[in-house]
């Protein structure tokens, strides 16, 4: 099962549609099978119940999931598959003691893959949708994937703990679909 996390403030429902319900889409059309819960609701059952779990993005006003980091310290003991989208980067890299830098994007970007990487298997230049208002620098025990002025992808070294500043559930869907099958 594929624990879906959304970070979002509740009471931004249209969040859900724009940032939650197309990465479902996509784990629907795969046939997977996954579980949406707020990260206020995450109980440490919900994770050792999961065999994967993705961090959805949010909004450019949506900020409270990182004065709650404390709710994601799961993710400096886990094993298990997660990859971080967009807000899911900046917490992966917030627990594992980044720094986040004031960094506004919205729109298209031209991506640069800097190492292969069995699930990413990509190995040049895309474009991607970014919309953030924060970037994250590469924490240590991270290696970076992707650059363009800020780092765009890191995974952990000894785990496949994945992050991508940009949304792929807007363009470069088929990321999401190696994450579902790896």
């Amino acid at each position: 099962m594929i624990l879906v996390i959304e970070t979002a403030e509740r009471k931004n429902s249209l969040h859900f549609f724009e940032f939650v319900k197309p990465i479902l889409d996509i784990l629907d059309s795969m046939n997977a099978h996954f579980e949406v819960r707020h990260y206020k609701e995450v109980t440490k059952e919900h994770i050792d119940k999961a065999e994967k779990v993705i961090l959805c993005g949010n909004g450019l006003q949506d900020r409270e999931f990182l004065v709650d980091a404390k709710k994601f310290s799961w993710l400096k003991t886990t094993t298990k598959p997660v990859l971080g989208i967009c807000a899911g980067m900046q917490i992966i890299g917030k627990v594992h003691g980044a720094k986040l830098i004031k960094k506004v994007k919205i729109g298209v970007s031209h991506v640069q893959f800097l190492d292969p990487d069995p699930f990413m298997n990509m190995m040049s230049k895309y474009d991607v949708y970014e919309l953030h208002n924060y970037a994250v620098s590469v924490p240590a025990g991270f290696v970076e994937l992707a650059e363009t002025d800020i780092p765009m992808a890191f995974k952990k070294k000894d785990v496949p703990m994945y992050g991508v500043m940009f949304h792929p559930e807007v363009m470069n869907k088929e990321l999401i679909k190696a994450f579902g099958q790896m």
